[in-house]
């Protein structure tokens, strides 16, 4: 999840080279993701419906998963990979910020 630093509700309310940095860095974490996990497809959310705070979703999207076409937001538990233990959290976060430091 990338989250914007200051409050603002709506992506159009932004000055327009913000706007732009905030889809560069979209990009750059959307690379990290790939290069740390090899999903075939990378989903960008920005919904705002229950959080009115702009905030982005990266959902690394894989061949085997249950259902490829469709939004994970309707899958149950069932269906999700699961909870990630803390320890495993934190090495995701070590791998993804390795892979930023990497690109820059």
């Amino acid at each position: 999840m990338l989250l914007l630093n200051r409050h603002v509700e709506h992506m159009a309310d932004l000055p327009l080279n913000v706007q732009e940095e905030v889809f560069g860095d979209c990009a750059r974490a959307a690379n990290a993701i790939r290069a740390v996990f090899g999903p075939v497809r990378i989903n960008y959310e920005c919904l705002g419906n229950q959080v009115a705070h702009v905030h982005w979703h990266l959902i690394p999207r894989h061949a085997d998963d249950p259902e490829p076409r469709q939004p994970v937001w309707g899958w149950g538990p069932e269906r999700l990979r699961g909870h990630a233990s803390e320890a495993r959290r934190d090495e995701i976060v070590r791998l993804i910020r390795a892979a930023l430091d990497k690109a820059c």
